[in-house]
């Protein structure tokens, strides 16, 4: 299926148009059109354009829109909720058996004040490898707003397939601008210079651009839409149901001293003040053949009876539509400037006309762009997660397969630090996603406590007293631990004291599925109970641990960062291998790096010399694996240092998988990464472990919690 999201470059009008004909082009080509709003306004929430044309002008279209309005001022969080809803919906279009389908989502404008709107789209792009068409009206700066966008986010040009240019007059027409003010419609753009302006921005940005000329016959309004739309009082009816109106205008002396310019169907607006003008020039409107299709008359209020049915004689029996309203001229011109012709149309349901625009609009996108904008499948796809397997998975999409791998297992978490406010609110979200159900341990009456001062729902949430539970576990703790001296007194005194060993104890008896800690205490204080009674798996001779580092266009694996200080070359080899399982685990192809300060046989040394024979033992124990080393990151990490540094290494600089000598490297750099890059990590994650128990940094955030909770429950059996 193939996947485009149309970003407009400002809130202009005609993007409903330009949907409208899109859909309908593809119709013709028998796709299978599935529209998708994301996000929207407010506003748009009661008067939705885009669903309501779908729905008059095609049968065949699937129109879908999320629940949620604009996220520009939400939380990290509250987006990557949006994001999961957005990957949710288009899963459920995506997995059905059904691959001639095009997916259509209607992005957020770029231009608007909040900078966050540009990242939404770039995010839900990258979420499902959609491609990009842009929306640009007649604004000069449009192609500037364009390649700004790309060069920021730094987004390939093949995945942009064009932009549709829209509402372009084909011609020059100057009016005399200083004898009047014509503010509905801008008329003065040269056909050379926007042919010009055309043939550069495809030059210079390699990007198709596609005009749809603007088309007065088709989106202008008629007399009888105006006069419902202001709610007017009809002096006079004339042809009202059929006049249309292509020009708007002030009705000032100086308008009538150049009537000769009046440009054909004209609505006139004139104070009642001026009336004394419209009576006298009335002989003039009937010499030029009632060139104007509309008079408005404002400052209603002014008007009394005499005079009314004076203008009610004048106009009687002529063909001209003849309005009046009480607001004044400022207001009526402010409601006026509002008129979208589209809405009219839709409003009072003129189909014909609305299907002119469709195929208008459909027209002008007819031919090999259309046809470019679908590949052929040649099997469908069943599984959406076997598209997600790959050395590029986005941040966005891990954290959402975190999730929704974690949903299919609903495993049981135990949570030692019950009574932090982070892990109180992470067991709460977590239960009402559906992620795990989370046990909190720890007094009660504080847990309740937390929860009450923040608003923290506690529903269908275990919580266990230490206080209560801490001796069932004594026996089978001294039995675990009789080699190391313990008995009934020690095991009794460490249980009531360490909830970590309480909780690795409950996990030893298979009564919870894993383990999360570390939000309190140390690395060690929540690795060293498992690494006691929990121990390593069969095939295990060491336990490591590896950090997911969410880029925005990758997943990266980082170990070992928290566990082994300085693994000699078998250990180091283990490492690797165990990261490559959890990598394949998770949906990532394995491509090996064995970091190094060396590259290839530039340098020798005893930690090179480590890394080298750690790589000969991986290759020999599991020759089927992609590994290469010693490598600088740099070279690891990048195709254009790689082909400098190390032309003949099999990774090309495409390592999804970076294995650091020692801890203080490994620890080093994944902080440094982290923090320089702003990113998310997952992690540590234990490996080698019998059951999976999983650290947390202090400084974790409720969502590194909640994402370390569902890789909990993946790992857990």
């Amino acid at each position: 299926m193939n996947t485009i999201i149309l970003i407009p470059t400002n809130p202009e009008r005609n993007l409903s148009n330009i949907i409208l004909g899109l859909v309908h082009s593809l119709e013709r080509q028998k796709k299978k059109v599935y529209l998708f709003e994301p996000i929207f306004k407010k506003i748009e929430e009661k008067n939705n354009d885009v669903e309501k044309l779908i729905k008059i002008t095609s049968k065949k279209c699937i129109y879908q829109r999320s629940k949620k309005k604009n996220v520009e001022r939400s939380e990290f969080f509250e987006k990557e909720k949006v994001l999961e809803e957005i990957i949710d919906y288009y899963n459920l279009i995506r997995l059905k058996e059904d691959i001639d389908k095009i997916y259509l989502i209607k992005g957020n404008c770029i231009s608007n004040e909040y900078h966050s709107n540009m990242f939404i789209n770039y995010e839900i792009m990258n979420s499902i490898s959609a491609k990009i068409v842009f929306i640009a009206s007649e604004d000069t700066d449009y192609h500037q707003s364009i390649l700004k966008y790309i060069q920021f986010l730094k987004i390939s040009r093949k995945n942009v397939l064009g932009t549709i240019f829209s509402n372009v007059l084909d011609y020059l027409d100057e009016y005399p601008k200083k004898t009047f003010l014509n503010f509905s419609y801008k008329e003065n753009l040269n056909k050379k210079h926007c042919n010009s302006k055309k043939r550069n921005f495809e030059a210079f940005s390699n990007i198709k651009m596609i005009k749809i000329p603007w088309n007065f016959n088709l989106m202008s309004i008629r007399s009888i839409d105006i006069s419902r739309y202001l709610k007017s009082n009809i002096l006079n009816r004339g042809e009202i149901e059929t006049k249309r109106i292509n020009s708007i205008l002030f009705g000032t002396k100086k308008l009538f001293d150049h009537f000769n310019n009046i440009p054909e169907k004209s609505l006139i607006i004139s104070s009642s003040k001026d009336l004394q003008t419209i009576i006298s020039t009335y002989l003039s409107i009937l010499n030029e053949r009632l060139k104007i299709s509309t008079l408005l008359i404002v400052d209603g209020l002014d008007i009394d009876r005499t005079l009314y049915n004076c203008l009610h004689r004048l106009f009687y029996n002529t063909h001209l539509p003849v309005l009046i309203v009480e607001e004044n001229l400022f207001e009526t011109s402010v409601k006026i400037q509002k008129i979208n012709p589209l809405n009219l149309m839709i409003q009072y349901q003129d189909v014909q006309k609305i299907k002119k625009i469709r195929n208008y609009v459909s027209t002008h996108l007819e031919g090999s762009w259309i046809k470019s904008l679908f590949i052929e499948e040649k099997k469908s796809i069943s599984n959406f997660f076997l598209e997600c397997r790959g050395e590029n998975i986005s941040a966005t999409m891990f954290r959402y397969k975190l999730i929704y791998l974690a949903k299919q297992k609903r495993k049981t978490i135990i949570l030692p630090e019950g009574e932090t406010f982070k892990m109180i609110r992470a067991a709460s979200i977590c239960k009402k996603k559906g992620i795990s159900n989370c046990i909190l341990l720890g007094n009660p009456k504080k847990i309740k406590k937390i929860a009450d001062q923040f608003e923290i729902s506690l529903k269908d949430i275990e919580i266990l007293d230490p206080k209560t539970i801490y001796h069932r576990y004594i026996d089978q703790l001294v039995i675990l631990r009789k080699k190391k001296g313990m008995n009934q007194e020690s095991a009794s005194n460490q249980l009531k004291k360490n909830n970590i060993l309480l909780a690795t104890m409950m996990l030893q008896q298979d009564e919870v599925d894993g383990l999360v800690s570390g939000i309190v205490n140390t690395t060690a204080d929540t690795i060293r109970p498992a690494l006691q009674l929990i121990k390593t798996n069969s095939i295990s001779s060491i336990i490591s641990s590896i950090f997911f580092m969410l880029f925005p266009k990758k997943t990266l694996i980082f170990g070992d960062c928290a566990i082994n200080i300085d693994p000699n070359s078998e250990e180091l080899s283990e490492i690797a291998i165990q990261s490559a399982e959890s990598a394949m685990h998770f949906g990532i192809i394995p491509k090996i790096a064995m970091i190094s300060y060396s590259t290839g046989n530039s340098a020798y040394g005893d930690s090179v010399e480590k890394v080298r024979s750690a790589v000969k033992i991986i290759k020999r124990k599991k020759p089927e694996l992609l590994v290469d080393g010693p490598i600088q990151y740099d070279a690891a990490i990048s195709e254009e240092v790689s082909k400098k540094k190390f032309p003949n290494s099999n990774l090309s600089g495409k390592a999804t998988v970076f294995i650091f000598p020692n801890l203080d490297t490994g620890n080093a750099v994944y902080k440094a990464v982290q923090r320089a890059a702003n990113l998310t990590s997952v992690g540590p994650i234990l490996q080698g472990i019998r059951k999976p128990v999983n650290d947390l940094s202090r400084g974790a955030s409720i969502e590194d919690i909640i994402y370390t909770i569902a890789a909990t429950s993946i790992q857990s059996r």
